[in-house]
This record gives C-alpha cells, structure tokens and sequence, in this order.
C-alpha cells in the first residue's frame, strides 16, 4: 500500500494498472478442484506448477470467504479472474464480477504473492469502451451521510470479520475526510468526500513494526475499499496524524540499495544539492521509487530513479530537466553508455552490443540500445546528453 507522499490512498493500487495488465479467465469451482495432494507425489516440473496454482488458489479462496462473510453479496459475483502474468510482481491480483453487459459491478483484490495476505480490496463499477478501454469508477447509489462513530464501528467490525483473532490488536488511529477541490475550469463543486478511517494492528515479537489498515467509505454510507501495509511504527507521522499535519517518512533501504544510492551520489554530486529526498517501496515490486526534488512541489528540476530492493540494481533513472539542442555524437553517446553501464552494473559490459542509437533531434538527448547476451538478452536505454551526462536510464 505503498502511496506517494502527495497521495491519500483515494486511487486504489488496482485501477493504476489495470490498463497494463492481462487478466487470466478462471471459472470459480474449476480453480478450487485442483487436486491438492500433489505435494505427497514426486513432483515433476508440471506438477509443480499445479502445487504452486493450487496454494494460490487455497489463499484466494481464503480471502474470499472472508469477504463474502462480511459482504454477502459477494455471492453473486460468479466470475473470477486472477492475474500472475507478471514474473516480478509482488501481488496476486484477482478480479470477481457479475454477468451481464454495460456496467459491471466488480470486486477487486490484491494478495501478497508470498504469504496470500489480504492487502486490498474495493467495489467499483467498469464501464467498457471500444479498443479495450475501461473506466472505473464507484459503485452508483443515493448518497447517504455517515458520522465519524458509525463508520469507525463498521470498520473495527469489518476487521474482526477478515483478521480474526489479530483485530484484537487493533486499534483505530485516526479519521481522514478529504476535501474533493473544485477542479480548474471545470463546474464540479468543492466537497468533503467520505471518511476514511485508519487503525494500527500490534504483531507480536515485531515492536518496531505494525500493520496499518484503512478502511475507506463510499458516498452511499458503505465500505467501499481497504488498504493493508506493514511499515515501521513511525509510519504513525502519516496514518496517525490529521490531514493537515502528516507527513509519510521515507522508507529505509537494504544495504545494497543503500549501496548503489550511494553510488548515484558519486555519479552525480548535484543530488547533494536536493532539498527533497524521497524513497517509498513499492506495492507491486520489488523496487525503491525514489525522487530527489529541489522543492516538495518541484516537477521541472525532478530526478526519479528506481532501485531493486533485493539486489541494489539501478533499474530506472530520469532527469526531468533536459538540455536544449541536439544530443550527443553517436560514438560519444555510445562511448558514455558503456562507461555508465560498468560503474553501475559492474561485470563484463564488452559482452553487450550496440541495438540501435536514434538521433532525435532538438529535445537533448540521443537515446542508445545496448543488448545483452543470451539467454537473458537484457536490453538497457540510454539517454546521452551533448556534455556525455545520463540523463535517462532504463534497465
């Protein structure tokens, strides 16, 4: 549930990659007959795969139990679709919907790939356009006002119902009841939106972390969606402080994340320079969104970079602020992809070839293709200044 620090969790994690993602059609019944006694058998490759589907399938179906005990209509959402396309993420995203053309009432819900934890879940209504277009947006209803008790109550109840005897750790924190501005130019009126309510979960054996809940109301008085996320406990700044005064502390880095931050540090001294540093790990992978800005509302003279929280690999890097004019020369742009690859990759970079160098033209830069050697075939961009700086890297 990891959020950048201008955001409130209004967006949930889903919806930002639903459009990238390909969802795998499951029927319900079929997934959960999997034969489980695998495990006892001597497995073969295939066999593994089943064992592994059949684990995720126990968990899904787990979470989705609970849900239905604590929304019984639920069960009338028949079709399921679960998504493990994607090698390196962290998630196990699942989809429940209801027949029928037009708007479709769906569930959304996200497990952690390793431990089948629940740690989102939200009810949306997509609407689907041609060219594989979706927008999602709330469960349509008459609204209905809800107070700050009422819905700190059906909260605390929801918990009980999806976490068992661990609520009893719980405790709620805070209230947050977000102003929706006015948008520019647009006639949609300023308005308070409905509560959200946060609460710190104690685990045992672990003081210097919690797992932190929230539970976000609709504007017809109903849950609408939850948020779960272990962070240390001074992740209190944010969750339990009001909306005028929290501030989301930055997350610490592994040793060889903090290595090659470090490493960035020497490559460019002028990040010394940044006011703003901030590092959050993301929900859907393993990797540290990182941004040094010279101001919290900075954009022009932003630098983001993306760093592997498991092996300190330099994964993505971008200066907003580019040069004016053309880019560099092709034999200095190659020359100075090369040397940034060894410093920050290390190993034998003379194994790579050039794939392709594109003069773009006036936006600054002229963008390299080295490609890696099989099996891998890794494949890494550059962006090369005229001075021969990086300005761009995606690895």
């Amino acid at each position: 549930m990891n959020t950048p620090k201008n955001k409130t969790m209004s967006v949930p994690r889903y919806i930002a990659i639903a459009s990238a993602i390909t969802l795998l059609s499951v029927p319900i019944s079929p997934v959960w007959a999997i034969d489980t006694k695998t495990t006892e058998k001597k497995v073969t490759s295939t066999q593994g795969e089943i064992t592994q589907q059949a684990d995720i399938n126990r968990q899904v179906k787990s979470v989705i139990d609970k849900l239905t005990l604590a929304f019984p209509e639920i069960k009338e959402y028949k079709n399921q679709k679960i998504d493990l396309t994607k090698r390196w993420s962290k998630l196990i995203n699942v989809e429940l919907s209801k027949n029928g053309a037009g708007n479709t009432p769906i569930v959304t819900i996200q497990l952690d790939r390793q431990t089948g934890e629940l740690l989102y879940f939200g009810f949306f209504e997509r609407t689907e356009y041609p060219k594989g277009t979706s927008v999602y947006t709330s469960l349509k209803g008459s609204e209905k006002q809800i107070t700050d008790e009422t819905a700190k109550q059906q909260a605390a109840l929801l918990l009980e119902k999806l976490y068992g005897e661990k609520a009893k750790n719980s405790v709620p924190i805070s209230i947050w009841r977000e102003a929706k501005k006015e948008g520019e130019g647009k006639l949609i009126p300023a308005k308070t939106l409905p509560p959200v309510v946060n609460f710190r979960i104690s685990l045992p054996n672990k003081k210097n972390l919690t797992t932190y809940v929230s539970v976000r109301f609709g504007e017809n008085g109903r849950i609408e969606s939850l948020d779960a996320v272990t962070k240390p406990i001074l992740f209190d700044k944010w969750y339990a402080a009001d909306l005028e005064n929290r501030d989301m502390p930055n997350d610490e880095l592994t040793k060889p994340a903090q290595a090659m931050f470090d490493r960035m540090h020497v490559l460019y001294p002028e990040l010394r320079d940044y006011q703003v540093k901030e590092i959050s790990l993301s929900t859907y992978n393993s990797f540290y969104d990182i941004s040094f800005k010279r101001s919290k509302t900075d954009k022009k003279e932003e630098v983001r970079m993306q760093i592997d929280e498991e092996t300190g690999k330099l994964v993505y890097m971008q200066f907003e602020k580019r040069p004016s004019g053309k880019g560099a020369s092709p034999e200095l742009a190659k020359q100075k992809a090369f040397d940034f690859l060894q410093r920050v990759q290390g190993g034998k970079v003379t194994s790579y070839t050039v794939g392709n160098i594109i003069m773009p033209g006036t936006n600054g830069v002229t963008l390299v293709i080295l490609d890696g050697p099989a099996p891998e075939k890794e494949h890494y961009a550059f962006g090369v200044g005229a001075d021969g700086k990086i300005y761009s890297f995606d690895g």
